[in-house]
């Protein structure tokens, strides 16, 4: 009997199971909206694609109240597939039941339409109430790529029209085209809300345009509901809807939101989210927000004391840049000009000004070598736009900033002699050098970024020659020792040729490998080197500009220390952007060179001050890429490097003297030896093939064939070594070729 009672109590279980899921027409479902939709017409009929007619099937909810309608054609028991989808509905429904009653009430049955119809761009809609029953739906191909979590976040976006619905009675009257913006922020933020991890409404966060359009923005609008639940409690979310829904014209209602001060409350949100100040609801991380653009950026001129602001539209940040120029500080009042109301607020992240409320003069340091921005953000619920505002400021001149030095501080003339002699034009002498350089180094090619910093480096101030020592070289290209040998150390030659000294562990021998560094050379690093002493040479090719420079980096010990200066230099195909800073000091260092040191160091100045002149800062911008340097500490210091004992190696052998047009006989030599070499490997593939053409055509014993051609192959394979050889030669590596 007890063994029955189980299998009749299992049988209950499955016929319970069942009765979860009924037929459309068994409930007698057939709503019509009031404007005259017959939301089920097709399921019935089976005119519609996608839905397949012969009725609906009705899955229940456990809570006995809602449920999920899904066409004829996906059976009483779907595929997988398609249970996930109900199921993630039926949670959707679950879910947004538990948040949305501490905002309201969520009183109507649910019926969640899911089918497989393609409605275009919407991912969901909500039908009007019909009775006490709000109908939604769904089809599948709009979220078939879509994660669980964020087809749930779109099924808990539809509830929460049929929540606005319940609860905002007058939404759907005659004014429904003025409600419409805030039916969808609100379902948007209440989803939100439900599913705090997701996040998928940042994607409208993102969008939301504080400045070419109201607040009023249908979905993006979301966060400022957000911020006047936070701020003002959940309850006070569908207070405002009702008012919203209430009020017959868009006067009315700005006369309303002024009256419960909701155009300062306004302009708090927009001082917050324009800070990144609001948090979401789940980690709590702010809320994001991009393309912040001014509606105007306006540089403040030192001989002017006013600012005319244009008619500010209402509800969104009139927004306004204005730039502090470099050696100025800023004394600054609140617009005026207008009998209406409005707010401001006054930032400034460099200076760390933040003045939600600014009723007052302030005063906003500025800096010695760059522009400071500061923004001004006003906003206002007046109907008509805002006119006649002007603002009142005052530039005072910096005090202890550098504004660059007059000749008589020049402790350097160009023609001042240096005390170290040159170092020989061979790569296998003794060096020697007398500064020592330290600098940070970054640069950007393709979009790929590298950095050297505290990069150490010596100089010879006579011919401008520099030594990396192999600690440095370690820093910029990693690991420089093997079992097969290390490296020594690099000199820069002042013929703007590389050499790089290698001691060669397996054939117990020191090289000096040389490659070519000058102008011809792929190398963003040597272009622009190159190309920026032409601008201090005073060349044609090259021109200062009225452009502000870049500012330093805000970690530089140069700051109010070192002037600015912006440039261009010319070529051929391109154009590069230069941004230079001078010490204010004079160095007292000369140099028979036009330049000691990479990108920053002593200079010969030709153009600017006609006086040696250091450089501290320097950054090449050409398209995307851009190298820069910053000098972190130049001082008097000898070095030596002995190179006598290295065998001159390399392509540029015998031409690393004299002056740059030789490496042309480089060219010309390297380009006969390819040519030799290929001729010589088709010559003996040309005998191999014709050597197989004779055996394979001759009749008996083919030895005729190797008799003929073997000696030909042989003696064109001795031609291809001693090329080889010569090769190696003028490499000054003919060591390594075994016998």
């Amino acid at each position: 009997m007890k063994k029955n009672s189980g299998i009749l109590f299992l049988f209950l279980v499955i016929l319970n199971t069942k009765a979860q899921v009924s037929t459309c027409s068994e409930l007698g479902l057939r709503p019509v909206t009031p404007n005259g939709n017959d939301i089920l017409k097709i399921y019935y009929d089976g005119n519609g694609t996608g839905v397949g007619g012969h009725g609906c099937w009705v899955h229940h909810h456990p809570n006995g109240k809602d449920y999920v309608i899904t066409p004829h054609s996906w059976d009483r028991e779907p595929n997988e597939f398609r249970q996930t989808l109900i199921k993630n509905a039926m949670q959707a429904i679950t879910d947004a039941r538990k948040e949305y009653v501490n905002y309201g009430t969520l009183n109507n049955q649910l019926y969640y339409i899911l089918n497989d119809v393609n409605y275009s761009d919407a991912n969901g809609e909500t039908f009007w109430l019909v009775g006490n029953k709000c109908w939604m739906r769904s089809g599948v191909p709009n979220l078939r790529n879509s994660s669980n979590e964020i087809k749930r976040f779109v099924y808990a976006h539809e509830v929460g029209h049929c929540f606005v619905m319940e609860n905002v009675p007058n939404l759907n009257n005659q004014y429904h085209s003025m409600n419409h913006w805030f039916d969808e922020s609100v379902a948007e933020f209440l989803a939100s809300e439900v599913y705090k991890q997701i996040n998928k409404e940042y994607e409208w966060a993102r969008v939301f345009d504080v400045d070419n359009q109201t607040y009023r923005q249908p979905y993006a609008a979301y966060v400022l509901w957000k911020y006047y639940a936070m701020k003002k409690g959940k309850a006070s979310v569908v207070a405002l809807m009702n008012a919203f829904a209430e009020t017959p014209s868009l006067n009315s209602r700005l006369n309303y939101l002024k009256n419960i001060a909701f155009d300062e409350f306004f302009q708090h949100f927009l001082f917050d989210f324009l800070k990144h100040k609001i948090p979401d609801s789940g980690n709590g991380d702010p809320i994001p927000i991009e393309n912040i653009q001014p509606q105007e950026t306006i540089t403040l001129e030192p001989l002017e004391n006013k600012i005319k602001l244009p008619n500010l539209r209402w509800g969104r940040a009139n927004l306004f840049r204005l730039l502090i120029p470099s050696g100025y500080d800023l004394t600054i009042n609140p617009p005026t000009g207008s009998n209406l109301k409005y707010f401001q607020s006054l930032t400034s992240k460099i200076e760390g000004v933040n003045i939600e409320n600014w009723n007052y003069t302030e005063k906003i340091n500025g800096s010695c070598s760059s522009e400071i921005p500061v923004w001004i953000m006003i906003s206002h619920l007046n109907k008509q736009p805002l006119s006649n505002l002007s603002i009142n400021y005052s530039l005072y001149k910096k005090s202890n900033c550098c504004s660059g030095f007059d000749n008589s501080k020049c402790l350097a003339s160009l023609t001042d002699k240096t005390e170290i002699a040159a170092n020989p034009e061979g790569v296998n002498g003794m060096f020697h050098f007398d500064y020592k350089i330290k600098s940070n180094i970054e640069a950007s090619k393709n979009g790929k970024i590298i950095k050297f910093k505290n990069l150490t480096y010596y100089v010879n101030t006579a011919d401008g020659s520099i030594y990396f020592p192999k600690e440095s070289l370690a820093k910029m290209v990693g690991k420089i020792s093997s079992k097969d040998g290390r490296v020594d150390g690099t000199i820069w030659l002042s013929n703007r040729q590389m050499v790089t000294y290698f001691y060669d562990a397996i054939y117990k021998k020191k090289r000096a490998f040389t490659v070519n560094a000058n102008k011809s050379s792929n190398d963003v690093f040597m272009n622009e080197h190159l190309g920026f002493l032409q601008f201090f040479n005073n060349q044609a090719d090259t021109l200062t500009t009225k452009e502000r420079p870049v500012p330093l980096p805000s970690t530089s010990k140069w700051q109010r220390i070192s002037h600015g200066y912006a440039g261009k230099i010319i070529n051929q195909d391109s154009e590069a952007k230069m941004t230079i800073y001078l010490d204010c000091n004079p160095p007292p260092i000369a140099t028979g060179f036009p330049m000691i040191g990479f990108l920053v160091g002593v200079v010969k100045d030709h153009r600017i001050k006609k006086c040696n002149q250091l450089i501290v800062f320097n950054k090449i911008e050409t398209g995307n890429d851009y190298i820069q340097a910053e000098l972190l500490q130049i001082s008097k210091e000898s070095k030596t490097f002995n190179a006598t004992s290295y065998k001159p190696s390399g392509l540029l052998k015998g031409f690393t003297k004299g002056p740059r047009t030789n490496m042309q006989n480089v060219k010309v030599k390297m380009n006969e030896l390819q040519r030799k070499a290929i001729a010589l490997g088709q010559q003996i593939q040309d005998l191999k093939n014709e050597k197989r053409k004779c055996r394979e055509t001759t009749k008996g014993d083919p030895s005729f064939c190797n008799k003929k051609y073997d000696p030909l192959i042989k003696k064109a394979k001795n031609e291809a070594k001693k090329l080889q050889y010569n090769l190696m030669k003028n490499m000054g590596v003919e060591d390594m070729i075994k016998n």
